[in-house]
């Protein structure tokens, strides 16, 4: 009976709380695109990951940089998701303590979406810090999304950054990430098997088997002596 509570137990684990409860994935950008100006980025291959290896924009005193579109995040949001929220974040310095801003916004499908926003303090140190418009799980950035929307290659964020400090600066952007936080959808994995058994009266072996797995990183196993505690 042990054996056939756990079990029942642990299939409930994968069929309703990774279904019901609010998750979230946080994706790094594989392309940024400048898109022309004056004041141009320089090695935008950089900021693909956090190696203090950046993507580069000499401001004069005065100047903003061109616009960048970031994207290839390279989400998998299961399907039928509610997407509850988007924030992304910026690692960057500057060359100096300087009044730097960042402001930006959200593509859906290569296109800005009607919200955008310009970044809390606008003061940029020469250490490198994350720092984003603090909307983490609850902006939808004044439009609608379909877990196809965050899936899209194209879909990712633009920036640009003005420099309002009494000399020249230079940007430095090392890594870009999105939060994605979304309920409900397809669940992450596929179960083939699930087989539980009792090894000498003392304790239960369980053993299982997937045909696929989406973003998962482990599995997280409970057990009860009665099914409810």
């Amino acid at each position: 009976m042990k054996i056939k509570i756990i079990r029942l137990f642990f299939l409930a684990f994968f069929l309703f709380p990774l279904n019901a409860y609010q998750q979230s994935f946080t994706m790094s950008a594989g392309l940024l695109t400048d898109l022309g100006g004056a004041a141009p980025w320089v090695g935008l291959g950089n900021a693909t990951s956090s190696n203090n290896v950046y993507v580069t924009c000499a401001l004069a005193a005065g100047w903003c940089s061109n616009e960048v579109h970031a994207t290839n995040f390279g989400f998998a949001i299961p399907a039928g998701a509610t997407i509850d929220g988007i924030d992304f974040v910026l690692e960057r310095r500057a060359s100096a303590n300087a009044s730097l801003a960042m402001s930006g916004g959200v593509l859906k499908a290569g296109v800005q979406t009607p919200a955008g926003c310009v970044e809390p303090n606008g003061y940029w140190t020469n250490i490198d810090t994350y720092l984003g418009c603090d909307n983490f799980c609850s902006f939808l950035w004044s439009d609608t999304w379909t877990d196809a929307d965050i899936n899209n290659p194209l879909f990712g964020i633009t920036f640009s950054v003005c420099n309002s400090a009494g000399g020249a600066r230079t940007a430095f952007v090392d890594h870009i990430q999105i939060t994605v936080c979304y309920t409900g959808g397809a669940l992450p994995l596929e179960l083939l098997g699930f087989n539980a058994s009792c090894l000498n009266n003392e304790s239960i072996k369980l053993r299982w088997s997937t045909a696929t797995e989406t973003n998962n990183d482990f599995f997280t196993v409970e057990r009860s002596s009665d099914g409810i505690n």
